[in-house]
């Protein structure tokens, strides 16, 4: 029978996905050393729930690995042995594989935390930004819009482009998050911004279904 040594990370990531969130992280304390862990749901690589990126607190070092709720997949193992500063000839490294896991499921909440420190909030949205595909210094947004159709589907707004907005314009997003055919497009140029209700009522008037 499969174990499911992670069934907190499963649960973390479908709280992500309800929220609209594709970058979050918590916090992780491994032999007496802490570590933030952040949690990328769109790992692109089939059959895994996340790409984790473990960053030591002190060293600012990190490393990376995919997951899923029975395993994480690193590759190679000498580089968790090395980051994580284990030396253990007793167990075998399936044993100490297994023993980190349960360390880490402990630790990993089963809700998206309401308030998050500042430290790690930097940290997830600097993260967020080394992750996002669009420019990450088109920071002011100045539209929203209505995804069209294409190839017969609908389309919706990308995980993306949910949490950039919800970083950036919580208020705007707040108002029009119910819609997920509704996105948000971002310039570099300061003076291209819009406020809230210039980007509402521009929106209204050229959208029939509002």
């Amino acid at each position: 029978m499969v174990e499911h040594i992670l069934a907190n990370l499963k649960i973390f990531v479908h709280e992500m996905q309800v929220n609209e969130k594709v970058i979050s992280g918590y916090l992780f304390s491994f032999k007496q050393v802490g570590y933030t862990v952040l949690v990328n749901r769109d790992p692109k690589k089939e059959y895994y729930l996340a790409l984790l990126h473990f960053q030591n607190n002190q060293t600012n070092q990190s490393i990376e690995a995919f997951a899923n709720s029975t395993n994480i997949a690193w590759n190679p193992l000498t580089d968790f042995f090395k980051f994580f500063s284990i030396n253990d000839n007793k167990h075998s490294p399936h044993n100490v594989l297994q023993n980190f896991a349960r360390a880490l499921n402990a630790q990993t909440p089963n809700v998206l935390p309401t308030m998050i420190d500042k430290d790690l909030n930097d940290s997830i949205n600097q993260y967020f930004n080394q992750c996002d595909p669009e420019n990450p210094n088109k920071k002011y947004c100045y539209q929203a819009y209505r995804n069209g159709v294409k190839n017969g589907e609908q389309q919706h707004r990308t995980i993306f482009n949910a949490q950039k907005t919800q970083n950036l314009r919580p208020e705007l997003f707040k108002k029009l998050k119910a819609d997920k055919e509704i996105s948000f497009r971002y310039s570099s140029l300061a003076s291209r911004e819009k406020s809230d209700s210039d980007i509402i009522t521009n929106f209204v008037q050229k959208d029939n279904s509002f």
